[in-house]
């Protein structure tokens, strides 16, 4: 006789309500909710339980599907233990157009609905940011909400202010617009962050975050785009990411090939993204459409391009720049992935077999002694670049010049003077080159060959050091500077035979000058060794100014964004440099010329009676 088996009693599952985490978001969304959608072009307003499940015929999915994964998103990020949530921050770095901002105001509205005593900031880089993007989408979901209408009344769904109130017309929780220009606000029990890649200063993020600190479960809910890897938004991926904060949840979606198969969202087909393709710049098409890490640098300069000016080309053949860039990419990415030890440089001996290939500029010149103090280059080591790139040079000089009435020099603007040697490789034995008559074909090299610190930004230093580089290299052939400080030295440089370009540094003058420096760094024609001439945060200045260069067409900047800060990065390294090509930019092969310039090792003294020390 078989023993009678036990009978398994089935816990009894608690009933889902509103409050029950990310099963109760979505059962009151789908009850209360209704968001805008198209169909057949066509705007409707329609409940979120209730979505279309017709395919799209250009992308096969439909507004449920979209919906079906936000849902999955949400039991993830909104599980609670006990009446508590598990996450405090919720960060969704999605592409363009997937509904990140849609629930980023859902979830926000979930909780001003259903938990009591809710204070809720909606929060953004600028005024008109905040006021356009989340409450403009919470303000209409009520407003087209008939329940949730029903609730709040009309009459609190204001301007700046969403206002909930009890039965006796006392606010009991509220939903409101700041910015960084609010001030700090505190004991609040939630907020949301739009497009934080954009923000220059990490301080609002930190003050709003910091402001839910103590309050039970208080929720930060961010939504953007990706942000250049120095920023705090890819800090919180990387934390994330190691698992260091178990209570911050992090969803990165990006599409490497801009596919439309990598979006939920059905209207956004292939010719769609295509279309933005073409019409927007690459960097910003790369940014929002595809939303790798890689896109996110908002720089001008990527640190691998950067690094390239280091290199002279790769294994035994000059130039390379494509290899030159992928190796110190992959090299790059070894570091950040703890393959290769954080200390290795590029330009040690020890360099490991990734980067072995590459041929370093120093060893042709070097701009610092021995004793790790700056230099110029030598005629020698001039004269030897010549050699290996086949070329003669036209020397141009490019100065970016401080108030030389600012009382503090240790800070804020310097004065920068720069030297750039411009040749041709392959035009000193080819006579035929200079038959060509579409010179714009010509893809000349820049080398950097001394950089100049002036510290007391006086117009007589910045003299000296230009006659020197006269004396020294047998001539200078171009000086180009902006007019304010430096009008008056058109007579001076005419004596020493220097083409003077002053210039207003209007904001298309900047454009044309930098678009060019671009295109050169990016096509690899612009070398510098390593600089030992200190910026504000780096020894290497050169590093520090290219690596945070800024370009906003919107506003019409270039240069650093620290540069009004009093410890901030500078940009004078960047204008100097781009003043110098720029004001070359006419001279041609024709007016390469040979230094000629005897190096002496010293005299001789056939009496020494009368000098100091023993040469017997």
């Amino acid at each position: 006789m078989n023993p009678e088996k036990p009978i398994l009693r089935r816990r009894k599952q608690a009933p889902i309500t509103y409050l029950s985490g990310g099963e109760g978001f979505i059962k009151w969304t789908e009850e209360f909710v209704r968001i805008k959608i198209y169909i057949h072009g066509v705007a409707v307003w329609c409940p979120v339980g209730e979505l279309p499940t017709e395919l799209n015929p250009d992308t096969g999915r439909c507004s449920q599907d979209m919906w079906n994964f936000q849902k999955s998103v949400a039991r993830d990020c909104l599980r609670m233990v006990n009446g508590k949530f598990l996450i405090r921050l919720i960060v969704l770095c999605w592409m363009r157009g997937e509904g990140k901002s849609l629930f980023v105001c859902l979830v926000q509205l979930w909780k001003f609905f259903n938990f009591p005593a809710q204070q809720i900031m909606l929060g953004a880089n600028s005024r008109d940011q905040v006021k356009f993007v989340h409450y403009d989408i919470m303000r209409d979901i009520i407003l087209n909400s008939p329940k949730l209408i029903q609730i709040v009344g009309e009459r609190n769904v204001q301007e700046k202010e969403i206002k909930l109130r009890n039965k006796k017309g006392h606010v009991v929780s509220m939903i409101r617009s700041i910015s960084s220009f609010s001030g700090i606000v505190s004991n609040i029990t939630g907020y949301t962050f739009s497009e934080i890649f954009d923000m220059k200063n990490p301080k609002f993020f930190t003050q709003l975050d910091g402001s839910i600190r103590n309050i039970p479960n208080a929720l930060g809910v961010i939504d953007s785009t990706v942000s250049a890897k120095d920023h705090i938004l890819y800090k919180l991926y990387q934390t994330w990411k190691k698992g260091l904060d178990p209570s911050l949840y992090f969803s990165h979606r990006d599409s490497a090939k801009a596919s439309h198969k990598d979006f939920t969202n059905p209207e956004m087909d292939q010719k769609q993204l295509n279309s933005y393709k073409a019409k927007f710049p690459s960097r910003e098409f790369a940014m929002y459409f595809k939303n790798t890490w890689d896109a996110g640098a908002k720089k001008m300069f990527a640190e691998e391009t950067f690094l390239a000016m280091h290199y002279m080309g790769f294994r035994n053949s000059l130039g390379e720049q494509n290899k030159v860039i992928s190796t110190i990419a992959a090299h790059l990415k070894a570091r950040e992935e703890n393959k290769v030890p954080l200390d290795e440089e590029f330009h040690d001996g020890t360099r490991d077999a990734m980067v072995r290939d590459l041929i370093p500029i120093e060893k042709v010149y070097q701009l610092k002694t021995s004793f790790n103090q700056p230099r110029a280059i030598t005629m020698d080591e001039l004269e030897e670049l010549g050699k290996i790139y086949n070329t003669d040079f036209v020397l141009q000089v490019g100065v970016d010049r401080a108030d030389p009435m600012k009382q503090d020099i240790t800070h804020g603007a310097r004065t920068i003077v720069t030297l750039i040697a411009k040749g041709l490789p392959g035009s000193k034995n080819n006579p035929a080159i200079l038959l060509q008559q579409d010179t714009t074909i010509f893809k000349y090299m820049y080398f950097l060959i001394d950089l100049k610190h002036v510290e007391l930004n006086d117009i007589n230093t910045i003299k000296e050091i230009i006659e020197d580089y006269v004396e020294r290299y047998d001539g200078v052939e171009s000086l180009c500077t902006e007019r304010w400080g430096m009008w008056d030295i058109g007579e001076w440089c005419e004596g020493l035979e220097i083409e003077f370009f002053p210039l207003t540094a209007s904001y298309p003058v900047q454009r044309d000058g930098f678009s060019e420096l671009f295109g050169i760094v990016s096509e690899g024609r612009f070398k510098a060794p390593e600089l030992v001439v200190r910026g504000s945060k780096l020894d290497d200045i050169l590093e520090e100014e290219f690596l945070l260069f800024d370009h906003d067409p919107v506003t019409k900047f270039y240069g650093s964004p620290e540069k009004r800060e009093k410890l901030g990065t500078q940009d004078d390294t960047m204008f100097s440099i781009n003043w110098a090509i720029y004001g070359g930019r006419f001279l041609s092969v024709d007016d390469f010329k040979a230094r000629n310039v005897i190096t002496t090792l010293g005299e001789f003294y056939g009496d020494t009676k009368d000098l100091v020390g023993n040469y017997k």
